[in-house]
C-alpha cells in the first residue's frame, strides 16, 4: 500500500473509532425495540408483506433458483407479469436473501434492516454537516423510529427501504463541493439507485424530489464547508451539488430500467393509470388529527402513519428555529429543513389546505395517493431540525465542572430518567401477548398525556444539566440515557403491543392450510382456483390462505392482490377502485353472483375457496347475539337475495338493518319478507317491520324527522353522517325468533317495502342457550357445488368451467365494451364461449374470421406450461379460433409450427389465435420486450458507472501522489502530516466549543 493511500486508511480507521459508540447504541436500541424477532423466535412478517410481498418473492425467487427468468407469474390473477410487480424489488440487494434462506427470513431481514440502516444513515449525514454526536445520534434515532416508520408503512417495509438512502445522497452532494465530481455523482447514483430498486415509485418520487431540492439549495446558498472558497453564482464549481442530484437520480433510474419499463407499461393498462382528485386526496389529516396524531399517537393511531416524533426532538427542533433565525447566516440548513418539515406537514393534511390541489397539477406527483405518507418529510424533517437544536443548546450552557457533587446529581438524574420511564410504561402497557394485537392503554388519553410532558420537562432537566458539566463519563452516560429513553418509552407502549402480536414463529410459515391441501390434489395447469377472502379476515394462516399466499404451494388463482391490476380484469370483476379481487362472501357487484356471469368460467376457476367468520367472532348487545364481521347487501324493492344457513341448531335470527328513501312508510309497515328453509324441508315466515324492527338511516336529521311517519326501533349504533356532525347515521338491531331449533339451510329475503332500499349490515343465526353463531352471507348460484366444508372454510366446484384451452368453430369481431357485456351476462344475447370466440380487431391485421358450424373431434392440448411459455398440440378438421385461457398481455408473442401469428383479444380477457384444420402445433412465449430494453440500458449504465469509478480513483490517485520533479516524497508525506495535524487541532477545538 502506497504512503498516500496508508494515510487515508488511518484517518477513515481512526473517525470509524471515534463514531463506533454511536453506531452500538444504534444497534442496542434495535435490539432492544425488536427483541422478539431477535431472540423470541418470531417472524415480522405481517399485513402486506405476509399476503403480498413474501409469496410473490418467494415465487420469483424459485424460478431464479431453477433458472427462469421472473418474467411472467400464473399463480395470482390468471397470469400477471411479474417483473412489473416492481414493489418485490428483485434488483434490491435486501431481497437477495431469499435466494438462500426460507422466505419468511428473508422477508423478515427485508422488514427490519430500515430500523438499524436508517438511523446510520442520517446519524452519518448529520455528522458530515458538523453536527454533533449526540445530535446526530438523537436525529437519527428520532426519524426511524417516529411516526412514519413505526406504523403501517414500516410494517409492508417498502416504502422504509425505498425512503432511507436519501441521508446519502445528501452526504455525496455536500462532498461534491470540494471533492472529485465523478467520486460524488456515483456516490449519489448508487444510493438513490437502492431507493428506485426497492420498486416503491411514491417512496422514492419523494426522497428523490427532497434530494433535487437540496442540491439547489447547495448550490444557491453556497454554505462554509470543508473550503474557504466560494464560487461566483455562475461558476460550474457551485452547481456542482444540483448536478450530483439530478445526475445521481438519472443513473439510479437507467440501472433500475429493466423493471421500471416493464412497470410503465403495467401502469398504463391498470386502474391506476390516472387518479382522481378524490382519490388522490383521500387518507388525510384533519388540522386536529394531526395535532392529536402528533402528541398523543397511542389514542390517535393511523395504521399508514402519524405526526409523531418524539417531544423532546419537537423542542429541539424549535429551539433550532430559534437560534436560526437569531444567527441566520450560521444557520442555513435550518431553514431548508425548516420548509421541508413544513410542507410535508401541510401535505399530510391533504384537501384540508389549498396546496393539495396544486400538489395535484405536478405530473408524477398525482399518481400517488394517501396525504398522510408525507409523514415522511415531517418526521426527517424534524429529527434534522432537532439535532441543529441539540447543538445551539449545548453551546449556549456549556460549562466546565469537576465537582463531586455534580457527579453525584448526574447519576441520580440519570436513575431517575431510566425508572421514570419503566414506571411510565409499566402504568401505560400491557405484556405481549403473541397471537392478537393489543393497545397500552392503561392509562387514561389525559393521564397519558399529563405524564408524557412531566417525563420530558424531567429529561430537559437532565439534558439541561448534562449540558453544564464537562465531566465526560457521566455526561455521555446522562446524555445518551436521556436521547435513548425520549426515542423509546412512547413507541415502546405502540410498537411491540401492536405491531409484535401479529407476528408468527417458523411453524407457522412452514405449514400449509387444509383447504391448500385438498386444491393440490387437483393438476393447477387444468384446475384454476379463486380465493374469496371473508369480510374481516385478510389473515388467518394456517387456516386458510387468501390475497398471493396460494402461490407459495404452486397454485393457479384467479384472484389475488396487485396495485397495477388490469382495468380490464378489474372491470370484468366488477372490483370497482380496489387492488384485491372482489370477496364472494360480501362481492362488490351483484351481477357476479347471476348464471350468466361467466368469467370464472372462461378463467377455468374450477374450484372457489370460500372462508366464512369462525363460530367464536361474535358480541352480545342488549342480550342479542350478532356476528362481529359484516356482510352487507342491499335489496332494492322487489329485488330476493338467498343466503347461507347454519351447520348446527340455532333458534334466534339477529339482524342489523337500515332503510333508505322509506320516510313515506308507515309504523308497522312490512319492508321485507323473511323465509327461513330448514333442513329437513320446513319455512319459517317472518317480517321486518317499519317502526319496529328497522328505519330509516337519516331519521335523526331535521327535514327527515319532521316528515317520517315511523318511530325509531332499537338502535345497533350510529355514528357522524357528515363532517360537519350535523346529525347521526344510525343502524337497527332486531331478533326474530324461530320459534324451535332447527338447522337452517338457507334464507331467503324479499323487499316489499314501496320505493324503498332496505340495507342488510348483519344477519346472524345463533342458539340462545349456547355459544354458536354464524354469519350469513350471500349464496353462491345453485351449479356452485360443495366439496369441502371445514373449520368455517368451504370449497366450491363449478362444473361449468372451461378448460385451459380450447378450440371455437366461430368468431365475431367486437368492440371492448360489447365483450365485456357478453361475459357478464348483460348483453342480450346469450354467450356460448363454446361455440363463439368475441375478437376485437387488431386494425394492423385484416383476417377472415371462421364461420363454421361445428368442428368435428377437435382437439387442443397443452403439451408444455410453463411460466413464461406455452406449447399447444391442436387437431381440427376447419379453420377455427384456439382460445387459451391465460390473460391477454403485451409482449406475448405465438408462432403455428415455428411462423408468427397473430394474437387476438378473445373474449375480453383472453388470447386467441386462428388455426388452420389439421394438426398444428402452437406456441406462446412472453417476450418482455420492455423489460428487455430496460436491462439492455441498465446493463450500459453500469458499465458506465465502472467506468468513472475507474476513472475518478485514478484522478484521486494522480492528485493525492506528487508528480516526478516536482516535490519529494517526504516533503509529500511531511506536507501531508502538517495538515493531518492543523485538521485535528480543529476539530477538538471545535468539540470543545459545541459539545464538551
Amino acid at each position: 500500500m502506497k504512503n498516500g493511500e496508508w494515510l487515508m486508511c488511518s484517518i477513515m480507521l481512526k473517525r470509524l473509532n471515534a463514531e463506533a459508540p454511536a453506531l452500538l447504541v444504534i444497534i442496542a436500541f434495535f435490539t432492544l425495540f425488536f427483541w422478539p424477532g431477535i431472540f423470541g423466535g418470531h417472524y415480522y412478517v405481517s399485513g402486506d408483506a405476509l399476503v403480498y410481498s413474501y409469496p410473490m418473492r418467494k415465487v420469483a425467487w424459485e424460478m431464479i433458483r431453477s433458472g427462469t427468468l421472473p418474467l411472467w407469474t400464473p399463480h395470482i390473477l390468471s397470469g400477471y407479469p411479474l417483473l412489473s410487480m416492481a414493489q418485490l424489488g428483485i434488483g434490491y440487494p435486501l431481497t437477495w436473501f431469499y435466494l438462500i434462506l426460507p422466505g419468511h427470513v428473508a422477508e423478515h431481514i427485508y422488514v427490519l434492516a430500515p430500523y438499524v440502516l436508517a438511523p446510520i444513515f442520517v446519524y452519518t449525514y448529520l455528522r458530515e454537516i458538523g453536527r454533533s454526536r449526540l445530535a446526530s445520534l438523537l436525529g437519527g434515532l428520532s426519524f426511524t423510529y417516529g411516526g412514519m416508520m413505526v406504523s403501517g408503512l414500516g410494517q409492508t417495509a417498502m416504502f422504509t427501504n425505498a425512503v432511507m438512502w436519501l441521508p446519502l445522497m445528501l452526504i455525496a452532494m455536500e462532498r461534491a463541493r470540494t471533492e472529485v465530481f465523478a467520486r460524488c455523482l456515483i456516490g449519489a447514483g448508487l444510493a438513490y439507485a437502492m431507493a428506485v430498486l426497492t420498486g416503491l415509485g411514491q417512496g422514492f418520487l419523494y426522497a428523490g424530489i427532497i434530494a433535487i431540492a437540496y442540491g439547489a439549495f447547495l448550490s444557491l446558498f453556497h454554505t462554509a464547508g470543508r473550503t474557504e472558497v466560494h464560487p461566483t453564482l455562475f461558476s460550474l464549481q457551485r452547481w456542482k451539488p444540483l448536478a450530483v442530484a439530478v445526475g445521481g437520480i438519472g443513473l439510479a433510474v437507467c440501472v433500475a430500467a429493466f423493471q421500471i419499463l416493464e412497470t410503465m407499461q403495467a401502469q398504463r393498462l391498470s386502474i391506476r393509470r390516472t387518479l382522481t382528485y378524490e382519490i388522490f386526496s383521500g387518507g388525510s389529516f384533519a388540522p386536529l388529527q394531526a395535532w392529536q396524531s402528533f402528541i398523543n399517537p397511542i389514542y390517535h393511531f393511523n395504521y399508514e402513519a402519524t405526526a409523531y416524533v418524539p417531544l423532546l426532538a419537537a423542542v429541539f427542533a424549535l429551539v433550532a428555529i430559534i437560534a436560526a433565525l437569531f444567527s441566520p447566516r450560521l444557520h442555513a440548513r435550518t431553514f431548508f429543513w425548516l420548509a421541508v418539515a413544513t410542507f410535508g406537514l401541510l401535505l399530510m393534511m391533504g384537501d384540508h389546505t389549498p396546496l393539495y390541489r396544486l400538489a395535484y397539477r405536478v405530473p408524477l406527483l398525482n399518481l400517488f395517493r394517501i396525504p398522510w405518507r408525507h409523514a415522511y418529510e415531517w418526521t426527517l424533517a424534524v429529527s434534522v431540525l432537532s439535532a441543529f437544536g441539540w447543538d445551539a443548546a449545548a453551546n449556549l450552557t456549556a460549562r466546565a465542572t469537576q465537582a463531586r457533587r455534580e457527579k453525584l446529581i448526574a447519576g441520580g438524574m440519570l436513575a431517575a430518567c431510566l425508572a421514570a420511564g419503566i414506571v411510565l410504561l409499566k402504568l401505560a402497557n400491557r405484556p405481549v401477548d403473541t397471537g392478537s394485537t393489543s393497545w397500552a392503554t392503561g392509562l387514561s388519553e389525559s393521564a397519558l398525556l399529563g405524564g408524557k410532558l412531566g417525563y420530558t420537562l424531567l429529561l430537559m432537566l437532565a439534558v439541561w444539566f448534562g449540558f453544564r458539566m464537562m465531566q465526560s463519563r457521566w455526561r455521555l452516560m446522562l446524555l445518551v440515557t436521556v436521547i435513548v429513553m425520549a426515542c423509546y418509552w412512547e413507541q415502546e407502549l405502540l410498537g411491540p403491543n401492536w405491531w409484535t402480536p401479529q407476528n408468527k414463529t417458523a411453524s407457522f410459515f412452514n405449514s400449509i392450510s387444509p383447504p391448500s391441501r385438498f386444491l393440490k390434489n387437483y393438476v393447477p395447469e387444468q384446475n384454476r382456483i379463486y380465493t374469496s377472502w371473508g369480510n374481516g379476515l385478510f389473515i388467518e394462516l394456517p387456516r386458510y390462505e387468501s390475497h398471493n399466499l396460494a402461490a407459495r404451494h404452486g397454485l393457479h388463482d384467479a384472484a389475488g392482490y396487485e396495485p397495477l391490476m388490469m382495468k380490464r380484469y378489474n372491470l370484468a370483476f366488477g372490483a370497482g377502485w380496489a387492488f384485491e379481487t372482489p370477496s364472494f362472501s360480501a362481492p362488490l357487484d351483484h351481477q357476479i353472483l347471476n348464471p350468466r356471469w361467466q368469467a370464472l368460467d372462461l378463467l377455468n376457476v374450477r374450484h372457489l375457496v370460500e372462508f366464512n367468520a369462525p363460530v367464536s367472532a361474535s358480541m352480545i348487545k342488549d342480550g342479542i347475539k350478532f356476528a362481529v364481521p359484516e356482510a352487507t347487501a342491499n335489496l332494492t324493492t322487489g329485488q330476493s337475495l338467498v343466503f347461507t344457513g347454519a351447520p348446527a341448531s340455532v333458534d334466534s335470527l339477529s339482524l342489523v338493518t337500515t332503510m333508505a328513501n322509506s320516510t313515506h312508510l308507515e309504523q308497522g309497515q312490512p319492508v321485507a319478507r323473511i323465509i327461513v328453509h330448514t333442513a329437513d324441508g320446513r319455512a319459517i315466515e317472518r317480517e321486518l317491520k317499519a317502526g319496529i324492527d328497522t328505519a330509516e338511516w337519516a331519521h335523526e336529521r331535521p327535514d327527515v324527522k319532521q316528515n317520517i311517519r315511523h318511530a325509531l326501533p332499537p338502535i345497533f349504533d350510529s355514528r357522524p353522517a357528515d363532517t360537519e356532525n350535523s346529525f347521526s347515521a344510525l343502524r337497527y338491531q332486531t331478533k326474530l325468533d324461530l320459534g324451535e331449533k332447527a338447522i337452517v339451510e338457507r334464507i331467503e329475503v324479499k323487499n316489499v317495502a314501496e320505493i324503498a332500499t332496505v340495507i342488510l349490515w348483519k344477519a346472524t343465526l345463533y342458539d340462545s342457550a349456547g355459544n354458536d353463531a354464524f354469519l350469513l352471507r350471500q349464496r353462491l348460484p345453485e351449479h356452485w357445488r360443495k366439496v369441502y366444508d371445514a373449520d368455517n372454510v368451504a370449497i366450491y366446484e363449478n362444473p361449468r368451467a372451461l378448460p385451459r384451452c380450447w378450440l371455437a368453430p366461430q368468431a365475431k369481431a367486437v368492440s371492448e365494451e360489447e365483450a365485456l357485456r357478453a361475459i357478464r351476462g348483460e348483453s342480450e344475447e346469450a354467450f356460448n364461449p363454446r361455440e363463439l370466440a368475441l375478437i376485437e380487431p387488431d386494425d394492423k391485421v385484416k383476417v377472415e374470421l371462421p364461420q363454421e358450424n361445428n368442428l368435428d373431434n377437435a382437439l387442443a392440448n397443452i403439451i408444455i406450461y410453463q411460466p413464461n411459455r406455452l406449447a399447444i398440440e391442436t387437431n381440427t378438421n376447419n379453420r377455427a379460433v384456439l382460445v387459451v385461457s391465460e390473460v391477454n398481455y403485451p409482449g406475448w408473442e405465438a408462432t403455428i409450427d415455428g411462423q408468427p401469428t397473430t394474437i387476438f383479444k378473445t373474449d375480453y380477457l383472453l388470447r386467441g389465435v386462428i388455426v388452420p384444420a389439421g394438426k398444428h402445433r402452437v406456441e406462446m412465449r412472453y417476450t418482455a420486450p420492455a423489460a428487455k430494453i430496460g436491462a439492455m440500458i441498465s446493463a450500459l449504465t453500469l458499465l458506465l458507472l465502472g467506468g468513472m469509478a475507474i476513472f475518478a480513483a485514478r484522478r484521486k490517485r494522480s492528485a493525492s501522489v506528487p508528480r516526478a520533479g516536482n516535490s519529494s516524497i517526504a516533503r509529500f508525506m511531511l506536507h501531508g502530516a502538517i495538515q493531518h495535524a492543523f485538521y485535528h487541532a480543529r476539530q477538538i477545538a471545535l468539540l470543545k466549543k459545541l459539545v464538551a
